[in-house]
């Protein structure tokens, strides 16, 4: 096994490639695309939303948003759908509060 020295480490290495919503903190998000998945959750199959994610918090990332959240699907449903007639990245604000059958989720449009 042998060791290499770097002077610099890169620390999005060690980052998880999804994109994670701690309660009460908001996330700003670019998406450039998105689809409709199958979800396998628990030996169960729900379908639910994939979204690359290109900006989070104004860095560069190349992370996924995939999510079942009915929730989360439904807030997002309108941003899509006005990126999608306007041919554009989608750029949002998202934040999410409370926690299980009490999470909700906003959903705000970034200039």
């Amino acid at each position: 096994m042998s060791e290499e020295k770097v002077n610099e480490i890169d620390w999005t290495l060690f980052e998880s490639k999804y994109v994670q919503f701690p309660e009460g903190e908001p996330i700003d998000l670019t998406i450039k695309s998105w689809s409709q998945v199958e979800i396998d959750y628990n030996d169960e199959v729900s379908t639910g939303i994939k979204c690359d994610v290109i900006r989070e918090n104004g860095r560069e990332v190349d992370k996924v948003l995939r999510t079942g959240a009915k929730r989360l699907i439904s807030a997002l449903r309108p941003h899509i759908q006005r990126a999608e007639k306007m041919n554009t990245d989608l750029k949002v604000r998202i934040l999410r509060t409370g926690q299980g059958y009490n999470t909700s989720y906003s959903v705000r449009p970034l200039a």
